[in-house]
């Protein structure tokens, strides 16, 4: 999303580069056109003799003749080579080449994104194609077009359910544009809208749907691979017992159920805001000004409990606009795709760290040694939750894209997960607390959500959640599971403060009991 924000730029850009390149292609073409001229001119005053030799057919060449015919040649061609090698496009290539430019992966991945806001949100892929998110105002309706990308793209992954709702709306906008539209102009054919939509109602238990569009192909396109499906679905239909006549208006109604379990269906409730608090269990928690420092007692901290045990808090204000403006400025250029670890990880040679669908983000890594800010908040932390950050991990911030998430999982290492062990350095010892740090504030969704406390906490800019990932004891606490929430409007700062067990040996002393 922090890219996002460019691309407006760089569009006008783009069109201003392609408007120099047109010039600039311009004037070559009509050098070239100019030169082709100029020599059909001089040839028509090259004298035709029987000393010239080419002209006549005399085998006998005037040698002075001849040098001149093979000069004239040479310079011609060299000259025509150097036009058609001029390269005026160098720039503009050069320009769609940049990591700025989105790619095909972009697309995919912003449609992707819309599928996971779809179901996150609940919100209705007819509403979202006519360009209604949720509650919030109207923007720019999608055509069929943009429909069947991101209907094709849930069919490329396997996705039938959400492919087939996008392709039904496809071919729904298609029937609205008819005659709008040639089809040359879109990126996919009648053909191949049928053929996916067959194939989608055949893997959604839709027999009698995946025989009408496949006999519809069939029409259509009788050469088409999957015309012979036709038959296949017949038979599949027979076997059934469906008496269906073959007609249109007798189709029975679409079966398309959302194939999910319950555990995301929790987390994506949460994500909405569907908390399983009780009034009584709400009415306990309470919020407090913290002055138990030197430091606390100049700049007192607001101070919000969200959770008894295990322990969680929201630091109400502790970064200021500046302090956020400025660790968003810097580390903006440096931002990458967040990687996971490769629990799949057979060998040393394999990558330690990759990409993964389950995170959605860009990011990168702060020294305090770096930027007095990043010390600034390093020392703050310290203040406020009582830890010592000697052995902390670096300031890592964070971006979330178009939908961006972080679907639910642990921070510390638990004991059956080796590569986490291996990434959180034993010489440390396990991740003790986070900090997560606010530093933007979207208008819709991003929620940070603990599924097995049932708790969700809105981003409010400047704020900071922190909570104890261990028990005194040392031992993980499995109820810290959380999860980041798809972004549904706006876009998500977050800057993480990852704090470890040693060093608070006297600051948070084991404990006797292995559930404190």
């Amino acid at each position: 999303m922090a890219e996002l924000e460019n691309l407006v730029v760089t569009e006008k850009n783009l069109v201003s580069m392609v408007n120099s390149y047109l010039v600039n292609e311009m004037d070559r073409l009509e050098r070239i056109r100019q030169l082709i001229e100029n020599k059909k001119q001089a040839n028509e005053h090259v004298p035709c003799s029987p000393n010239i030799g080419f002209a006549s057919g005399d085998s006998t060449v005037n040698p002075v003749d001849a040098f001149l015919n093979i000069k004239r040649l040479v310079h011609n061609r060299n000259s025509l080579l150097g036009l058609l090698r001029e390269n005026t496009a160098h720039d503009l290539l050069s320009f769609l080449s940049n990591e700025v430019m989105p790619r095909e992966v972009d697309v995919n991945g912003a449609a992707t994104a819309l599928l996971r806001l779809q179901d996150t949100y609940q919100l209705e892929p007819t509403e979202i194609a006519d360009g209604h998110i949720g509650k919030f105002a109207q923007t720019t309706s999608m055509t069929a077009d943009d429909t069947f990308q991101v209907g094709y793209t849930a069919f490329a992954n396997t996705d039938y359910y959400h492919a087939l709702q996008w392709l039904l709306i496809t071919k729904e906008k298609m029937d609205r544009e008819n005659g709008t539209l040639s089809e040359r102009n879109r990126s996919f054919t009648l053909s191949m809208l049928y053929d996916y939509i067959s194939y989608s109602m055949h893997d959604r238990k839709n027999p009698e749907h995946a025989l009408w569009y496949s006999r519809a192909l069939n029409a259509i396109d009788p050469k088409h691979p999957s015309a012979e499906y036709v038959e296949i679905y017949q038979q599949i239909i027979n076997e059934s017992g469906s008496e269906w006549d073959g007609s249109w208006r007798n189709l029975p109604p679409i079966v398309n159920k959302r194939p999910m379990d319950g555990v995301f269906l929790e987390y994506e409730a949460l994500c909405r805001g569907e908390t399983r608090k009780t009034p009584k269990e709400l009415s306990e928690l309470y919020c407090f000004r913290q002055q138990n420092t030197p430091f606390l007692k100049l700049a007192p901290m607001k101070v919000e409990i969200v959770s008894f045990s295990p322990y969680a808090v929201v630091y109400r204000g502790i970064l200021s606009d500046g302090e956020t403006e400025h660790l968003k400025r810097i580390a903006s250029p440096q931002l990458r795709r967040a990687m996971v670890v490769n629990d799949k990880r057979q060998s040393d040679t394999e990558a330690a760290n990759m990409e993964a669908s389950y995170r959605v983000a860009k990011n990168m890594w702060l020294n305090d040694n770096d930027d007095s800010v990043v010390a600034r908040i390093s020392k703050r932390m310290s203040e406020v939750t009582g830890l010592s950050m000697e052995t902390a991990e670096q300031l890592q911030m964070a971006n979330y894209g178009l939908g961006g998430h972080y679907e639910p999982h642990y921070d510390m290492a638990v004991e059956e997960d080796r590569q986490v062990a291996e990434l959180n350095d034993q010489r440390h010892g396990n991740r003790v607390a986070t900090g997560l740090f606010y530093m933007s504030q979207p208008v819709a969704g991003g929620a940070t959500i603990f599924e097995e406390l049932g708790l969700a906490v809105f981003p409010t800019k400047n704020d900071c959640l922190f909570w104890y990932n261990v028990h005194k004891s040392g031992r993980p606490d499995m109820r810290t599971r959380h999860a980041g929430c798809p972004v549904l409007l706006g876009q998500k700062w977050v800057a993480n403060k990852w704090i470890h067990e040693r060093g608070q040996e006297f600051r948070r002393p084991c404990d006797l009991s292995a559930d404190v």
